[in-house]
């Protein structure tokens, strides 16, 4: 299955019916600079929401803290102040820095270019985050993936037809495609219902992650988008 990450919730409510609705992770942001930041207090509640429901529903969700550039001894005292699962790398933070966390971190990487598909293999873990958003079209050379040979040979995938273009084409699909197979790939950037189909289709990552794609506004969370979403990314991941 593929798994779905609802991220930038503010209210317990809303990860509730998150939850309801049928993701199976909850992300909370904590950086100072995204109009979603929440207090471990808001995060405490969100969790506590989200596990609630995910027991009537006989079910598992992970509740994932999305910092940048937080000291190290920060971090592992917002994990447990929070009832953190895990937390998302999403500043300059180094090799080093994720390996001191693991098993319960994981580095997000930013693909401007497709030189960046690589930089992931740097990082350590099991699971990775590649948030494709900022993604502009530059040649990669040479055009390998150093983990490659760990995985069974794949027909090339298409470039999926995208109807905001949220996901370039020019991206090197066989590196994100290869990614997805030697690590638990998480796909983010620019998506939403209309697109995540095509997203896991062509990707065919551990989970899709969305924030503004089902919102109305930062912080404003769109219901019935995130049930489009959640239906279009599982009905693609069962037609594989």
């Amino acid at each position: 299955m593929v798994h779905v990450k609802i991220s930038g919730l503010t209210a317990a409510t809303q990860a509730a019916c998150c939850v309801e609705l049928g993701a199976t992770a909850i992300g909370v942001i904590f950086c100072a600079n995204d109009p979603r930041q929440v207090t471990v207090g808001s995060a405490l509640e969100i969790a506590r929401a989200a596990r609630a429901i995910a027991r009537e529903k006989q079910v598992h969700v992970d509740i994932v803290g999305i910092v940048a550039n937080m000291p190290l001894d920060a971090m592992r005292a917002l994990a447990k102040d929070a009832e953190l699962d895990c937390l998302e790398l999403a500043g300059d933070e180094s090799p080093d820095m994720v390996s001191a966390l693991l098993p319960r971190a994981y580095k997000a990487v930013y693909v401007a270019s497709n030189a960046d598909l690589l930089s992931g293999e740097a990082f350590p873990g099991d699971y990775l985050l590649v948030d494709v958003g900022a993604y502009r079209h530059t040649p990669l050379q040479p055009r390998i993936f150093v983990g490659a040979q760990h995985a069974a040979p794949l027909p090339a995938p298409q470039p999926p037809t995208m109807k905001s273009r949220p996901i370039e084409s020019g991206l090197d699909w066989m590196l994100l495609r290869a990614l997805s197979q030697g690590r638990k790939l998480t796909l983010a950037g620019g998506l939403h219902p209309g697109n995540v189909r095509d997203a896991v289709s062509a990707v065919r990552p551990f989970c899709v992650d969305v924030t503004s794609g089902v919102e109305r506004s930062p912080g404003d969370i769109d219901f019935r988008k995130v049930k489009r979403f959640i239906l279009a990314a599982k009905s693609a991941y069962a037609a594989i």
